[in-house]
Parts: C-alpha cells; sequence; structure tokens
C-alpha cells in the first residue's frame, strides 16, 4: 500500500459481517419456454457445503491419480465426462419441492434427481447453471 495514501474513512470500508455465504441455496425453476416462475425450488449445496467440496476433492484427488500413473494428463471418454458431470450434478441436489410429472409430485432422492437430469434437458441446464452461479449462495445479512 501507498505511504502517502489517505486513509480510508469508515464509511467506505467494506464491512464484511453484512455478507453471509449460504451452504446451500434454493433455485426457482422457471418455465423453459416462457421463463415465467413455475412454483419448483430445487435446493443445491454451495461452494463451501460440505457434501460439495467433498466431492470436488475426490474428483481432484482422481485426476491426480491417473496424472501420476501416465505421467500426462488423460482425457476421459466424453460418455464418462457426462455421467460423471450428471452425477456431480445430482449429489449437489440436495432436495427440490413442486416437481412432478403426469399429475404426480416426483420424491426427491439423488438417484431420482441423477434420473430426471438425464431425460430432461433444460431442467438440467437451470440446475447446472445455478450451481456454478456463486451469486446463489451470498446474501447480504442485517447488522445490529
Amino acid at each position: 500500500m501507498n505511504a502517502n495514501a489517505s486513509p480510508v474513512s469508515l464509511s467506505s470500508l467494506l464491512d464484511i459481517s453484512t455478507i453471509s455465504e449460504l451452504t446451500e441455496a434454493d433455485v426457482a425453476i422457471k418455465h423453459p419456454v416462457t421463463g415465467a416462475p413455475t412454483g419448483a425450488l430445487v435446493t443445491l449445496a454451495g461452494p463451501e457445503h460440505p457434501k460439495r467440496k467433498q466431492l470436488l476433492f475426490t474428483r481432484t484427488r482422481k485426476l491426480r491419480a491417473k496424472f501420476q500413473k501416465a505421467g500426462k494428463v488423460q482425457l476421459d471418454d466424453p460418455e464418462d465426462e457426462e455421467a460423471d458431470g450428471l452425477s456431480y450434478l445430482a449429489a449437489c441436489t440436495l432436495g427440490w419441492i413442486g416437481i412432478g410429472e403426469d399429475g404426480k409430485e416426483i420424491p426427491f432422492s439423488t438417484q431420482a434427481a441423477a434420473d430426471l437430469y438425464a431425460r430432461v434437458g433444460w431442467l438440467k441446464a437451470q440446475v447446472a447453471a445455478a450451481l456454478e452461479e456463486k451469486e446463489n449462495f451470498i446474501r447480504a445479512c442485517a447488522t445490529d
């Protein structure tokens, strides 16, 4: 920092106590054609959620082991990569409400999420995009 810089006033400080990181967040699902809210919510694990962090650590360990064994980066088959991405997305899905088919609610499970995302591309795309938007997992919080 420049020694000649003027001191920062308290009113211009970034007060980190006013910002909260969430370990999970509910994401509203929009109709794929109209963009209108559907009332469905999907709960996703945020970047700091222990389950999501463990999934990423496991993926990284796997890639490092493959590199150490071969001495070079080995690319997986695209179908394997897609299946891995689908499994990751389903595992980062913690729940949902308001999702059904043929007039019946689909009970949540990780396997149900994987099956649904494999069949319904527009839903998979919305959920995957929401998972990567860090802003979904950050909220302003009140200070006293």
